[in-house]
């Protein structure tokens, strides 16, 4: 930001601070630099933009509270006030007293004596020259009186007005604007997550990398099997065809590639050199998705939206409508900023199917219902984080003529949050809705700590120990030392009918450093999976003190208010019994999620397993699943597993998931539904044996050699290195400290460190 400051904007201090609030905002006006509508013209108009203010990380600044956009403001104030009081003085000073830059009248003048010809004296007062009169003018300016409320107020209030208002063209049948240009820009600042036309690995900061890792990883666990191509959640290749760099016209909007469907004329391409030429490995992945979207869709998520179809449609691009009059224009799959949506719904509800009824005689009205849903999603999503560009069928009345809708379209009437955002409509999207971000709002992950946060979304405070536990970029960028992870399709199964198939100690150590765990805690409860479930995502039992156990972990569903000794004896107080079933897990699968207590968890399907007889409650949990395993034992000739059979299927569908498993596992620890913030670290193992087993959690032949095995081979450290963290957590955890624990792994755990296995 510059200033216009001149002789007559000095004059006085009025005139100083009209100047100096001009230039902040002409005509009224936030001039955001460095956006699509700074930088490229002619594709100006409503599409959003970064909002970049000077001397401010570009992109992030206003994305996370009401502090930013002033300090924001403070800034860029200081920086530039504090240029001219530096600078400005020795300017002032360039003439002579005779002959000066500036000269005011001295307000606080005491003697004004001339003498025989009229001219001032030499203690005459009543004039200020030169730096004396710049400093005056200061002092006595809402400057120099450190930006007087007002000015802040009125300043804060332009920037609000002017980021949230609608630009409109002069024509408004004008349709050649947004992506297709437009004879008259208005206002086209708005916030955003910051520019970034394609997230290419190797361009990212350690820190950015494990953030979009842990973020990616949030991704995969909400939409795993409503994505057609998954693997585009961990990365993709991008790749342009090295033939393109020797085309002779310069590079629309500068350096860098810009949303693809901006207007560019026959002199200009739109993909410097730069990115053509890069050379990823052969068959490695080398660029995430967008930031912008990873977060729209896990925000979607979160409001309990639901949303299947795929990034990569199109993503090729060689593909012939790339290719136009020897012009390369790739599609915005091709950087990672799209994705194609076929089902719209509510959790919980049944999706409106855009694909399968493209050709029946009710497509119209299924398509505009799911369309009608989608934007009413996006009514609960913050400005920054609204896409670009709609595209769907053009069978639907929606005041889109001729391709791009004009500003007064039947689609935005009473929807004012979609102003900005540019719709389409061709034959080419009858069975889908396509929805992207521009280059110029890609996202990054940056600022304090890294973190693009978002209102309302479960974000993590810190990236993961840039472990890269859960993606397969990092294990093809790698030195090649470290094992490559499990498939996210294996960790968001049901393994309800699988009762044979084991996910291995590395399906479970993946799953937990995806969901909650560091990869130390990770490591240690990996080994304890083993004597709870052979690494059975199907593991079940039930027993005199288990109330129904469950999973990877074995998370005991006990309620309390039963409990039966083995000499016989029943307690029935509501400690006796009481396991982990009175705590709220969250289970998700593709139709969403849901909060639920652990004993109505494992008594989800009791109507259609035991139909017309009592159901259980929290108080009588306990007793009626004892009883009902005990007759049925009695009824199978003492076959525990039959009966154990019968009453598997009891439980939620949704608990055979390895995913939704680790986080009850989270829940049996934390009594907590899931927290995705900083992966938990320390001791976390009580559950699993301390306070009721010999040796804690040690027992039953717990090995720290498959600790440190699958530690070692996952995250290319050593083994040496797990040990020194557990011996550590031991010293100076004050969990540890507690009789609970003290008194049981606490007493054995260095001789379990070097080696030995206790309880066989």
């Amino acid at each position: 930001m510059s200033f216009s400051i001149n002789s007559e904007s000095l004059s006085d201090s009025a005139s100083f601070a009209k100047t100096i609030h001009g230039d902040f905002y002409p005509n009224g006006v936030s001039p955001v630099k460095n956006t699509s509508a700074s930088l490229a013209p002619p594709a100006l108009g409503r599409t959003l933009s970064t909002f970049d203010v000077t001397g401010v990380i570009a992109g992030d600044v206003l994305n996370r509270s009401k502090k930013y956009p002033i300090a924001a403001l403070n800034a860029s104030v200081s920086g530039s006030l504090n240029g001219l009081i530096t600078g400005g003085a020795a300017a002032a000073m360039a003439g002579t007293p005779e002959n000066a830059t500036i000269t005011i009248s001295n307000p606080e003048a005491t003697d004004f004596s001339v003498d025989d010809d009229g001219n001032p004296t030499g203690s005459n007062n009543a004039t200020l020259t030169g730096a004396a009169a710049w400093n005056k003018i200061l002092s006595k300016s809402i400057a120099g009186k450190n930006l007087g409320n007002t000015f802040v107020e009125n300043s804060l209030q332009v920037m609000r007005n002017t980021m949230m208002a609608a630009t409109e063209a002069e024509d408004p049948s004008d349709n050649n604007r947004g992506t297709g240009g437009s004879s008259s820009p208005g206002i086209g600042e708005m916030q955003s997550a910051g520019r970034r036309d394609v997230a290419l690995i190797s361009e990212l900061s350690e820190e950015e990398k494990s953030w979009f890792q842990e973020r990616l990883n949030l991704l995969r666990s909400k939409y795993t099997s409503q994505i057609e191509d998954v693997s585009s959640m961990g990365g993709f290749r991008f790749d342009i065809p090295n033939s393109w760099a020797a085309d002779s016209r310069s590079v629309y909007n500068g350096s860098s590639s810009y949303f693809p469907d901006a207007k560019v004329d026959s002199s200009q391409r739109i993909l410097s050199d730069e990115l053509i030429l890069q050379s990823p490995p052969v068959g490695v992945p080398n660029a995430f998705l967008s930031a912008s979207l990873v977060e729209l869709l896990i925000l979607l998520h979160e409001k309990n939206y639901y949303i299947t179809g795929g990034f990569g449609a199109g993503r090729d691009p060689n593909q012939p409508q790339y290719i136009k009059s020897n012009m390369f224009v790739p599609g915005d799959h091709t950087f990672g900023r799209a994705i194609d949506i076929r089902k719209v719904g509510r959790t919980n509800q049944e999706p409106y199917n855009v694909q399968q009824t493209a050709g029946s005689g009710n497509h119209v009205s299924v398509y505009q219902s799911a369309l009608d849903l989608l934007l009413e999603a996006l009514s609960e999503v913050p400005q920054y984080l609204l896409p670009d560009q709609i595209v769907v069928s053009d069978r639907l009345d929606l005041g889109i003529v001729d391709g791009l809708e004009p500003v007064t379209a039947a689609v935005k009437v009473n929807r004012p949050h979609l102003q900005y955002v540019n719709f389409y409509a061709d034959s080419g999207h009858r069975d889908h809705i396509h929805l992207s971000f521009s280059g110029m709002r890609g996202g990054r992950y940056v600022g304090p700590g890294g973190a693009m946060t978002i209102a309302g979304t479960n974000t993590s405070s810190g990236p993961n120990g840039g472990s890269g536990s859960a993606d397969s970029l990092e294990r093809g960028i790698g030195s090649g030392t470290i094992a490559p992870p499990v498939s996210a399709s294996i960790l968001d199964a049901n393994y309800y009918d699988r009762l044979n198939d084991s996910i291995e100690i590395d399906g479970v150590f993946d799953v937990l450093t995806q969901t909650w765990c560091t990869q130390e805690v990770a490591a240690i409860l990996s080994a304890i999976a083993f004597r709870e479930s052979r690494y059975k995502p199907s593991g079940f039992y039930i027993g005199r003190s288990d109330y129904i156990s469950i999973g990877l972990f074995q998370v005991n569903m006990g309620s309390g208010w039963f409990s039966i000794s083995e000499n016989g004896t029943i307690k029935t107080g509501k400690s006796n019994g009481l396991a982990h079933g009175t705590k709220l897990y969250e289970l998700t699968d593709s139709t969403g999620k849901q909060s639920i207590k652990g004993w109505a968890l494992a008594t989800a399907n009791w109507d259609s397993v035991f139909p017309g007889e009592t159901r259980p409650t929290e108080v009588t949990y306990n007793k009626i699943i004892y009883e009902k395993y005990t007759k049925l034992v009695a009824e199978n000739n003492g076959n525990e597993k039959a009966a154990m059979h019968t009453m598997r299927a009891l439980v939620d569908r949704r608990a055979w998931i390895p995913r939704n498993q680790a986080w009850m596992a989270y829940t049996c620890r934390t009594n907590k539904i899931p927290q995705f913030g900083a992966p938990l670290d320390g001791y976390q193992f009580q559950p699993w044996g301390d306070g009721y087993m010999k040796y804690g959690w040690m027992t039953g032949g717990v090995r720290f050699e498959d600790a440190a095995d699958v530690y070692t081979r996952k995250t290319g450290k050593s083994a040496d290195r797990l040990k020194t963290w557990l011996r550590d957590v031991y010293k100076n955890d004050p969990s540890v400290f507690l009789p609970i624990v003290a008194n049981y792994s606490g007493k054995y755990i260095d001789r379990w460190i070097d080696g030995e296995v206790f309880g066989k």
